[in-house]
């Protein structure tokens, strides 16, 4: 039950990840946040196509729904990484009706991406000077709508009320902006680097504007696969030895040459995407100019890989740690949302879902724009 203090409930967050589905519904007075339910369902993923794919992901939100915790059935939800393209480009300064022209000009002359099949929308994430040219930078985020239209009659089809959908930068940075609001220095920058199974998504954010966005095609299953190569074994099998180095589950069980065989078949992998994203913090550092980030966060079911925060530590020279995007949030009455490791890192997607329609002026004044 919400308590009658936190009466004004949010839609829930849905996020549709590679293995397992997570649902999250907060409800707030004031500045105060409360996590009213939680649950995660975890889906198999060998041998299934498409078609049962989806039923495996109806059938895990009608469970998870069926409890009777979460209030009311609208829900605002994510595509994946893989059905939204995300492109970085430039163009000439100009008015606003100008500048979203030549943006879609743009998207459609380099990308062939249009507005006829495509939704598409897109941030000016700063100006830049070219030369004596004065340049817009884009973020250009762009959907199938055959794509989005499938994913909605999905939601439907598990008795949920799509009421927004979302991509995940959007989302992850949403659900930090409470803790950005309270950054005095506005020109202070904050990196977040979400790691999952198929992709790792990077964010570089200057105080409450984001900058910088890479999807980056490296996740737990090219480690799960690494491993399972050198063991010899399957990837699920792979998946689960790595959940216990990780902490997920108890050491017993693997030797101290297994480690070491395990650790050495994830480092090349781990290696190259510390590399791509230096190369991206490298690109904004020189694009942006001003103030040097001076932390990063790790979310994501992998950011409990020990050997990709050390990694990251020892090249972008910052520190670099957990991050808890439950922070500050009561959640004592969310008794389904279990996790043995306490930081509730890869809850930071379906948190940021479920605030999207909070303008964040103040930390501590939130008001729904829908009001």
């Amino acid at each position: 039950m919400v308590s009658i203090f936190f009466n004004k409930v949010r839609p829930i967050g849905l996020d549709i990840g590679s293995n397992s589905v997570k649902l999250i519904q907060l409800a707030f007075a004031g500045d105060r946040i409360k996590v009213a339910a939680g649950e995660e369902v975890h889906i198999p993923r060998a041998g299934n196509s498409a078609e049962s794919r989806d039923q495996l992901i109806i059938d895990a939100i009608k469970q998870i729904v069926s409890k009777g915790h979460f209030k009311g059935r609208e829900v605002v939800s994510c595509l994946s990484n893989e059905q939204v393209q995300i492109r970085n480009f430039r163009i000439d300064a100009g008015d606003h009706k100008e500048i979203e022209n030549n943006i879609f000009k743009e998207a459609d002359a380099k990308f062939g991406i249009n507005r006829d099949k495509y939704d598409i929308n897109y941030i000016i994430s700063g100006n830049i000077r070219q030369g004596s040219e004065l340049k817009h930078e884009i973020i250009l985020f762009s959907a199938a709508r055959e794509t989005i239209n499938s994913h909605i009659d999905l939601i439907e089809k598990a008795g949920l009320i799509p009421v927004a959908i979302d991509n995940i930068p959007c989302a992850l940075f949403r659900c930090f902006l409470r803790s950005l609001r309270r950054q005095e220095d506005n020109e202070q920058v904050s990196i977040f680097v979400d790691i999952g199974s198929t992709f790792t998504t990077l964010i570089i954010a200057r105080g409450n504007e984001l900058c910088f966005v890479k999807q980056i095609p490296i996740g737990g299953d090219m480690l799960n696969a690494r491993v399972a190569s050198k063991l010899d074994i399957t990837t699920e099998e792979a998946g689960l030895m790595r959940n216990r180095l990780m902490g997920q589950e108890n050491n017993a069980g693997l030797d101290d040459s297994t480690r070491l065989v395990i650790v050495d078949a994830m480092s090349s992998i781990v290696e190259q995407l510390t590399r791509e994203i230096s190369l991206c913090f490298k690109y904004f550092t020189v694009t942006f100019r001003g103030n040097k980030p001076e932390k990063a966060y790790c979310t994501g079911g992998e950011a409990y890989e020990k050997l990709i925060i050390e990694s990251l530590n020892s090249h972008l020279n910052v520190e670099v740690e957990q991050a808890k995007p439950l922070r500050g949030m009561d959640i004592s009455a969310a008794v389904l949302l279990e996790d043995q490791r306490n930081s509730y890192c890869e809850w930071a997607v379906p948190v940021g879902l479920s605030l999207k329609g909070i303008n964040l002026n103040t930390y501590g004044n939130l008001t729904d724009e829908r009001d």
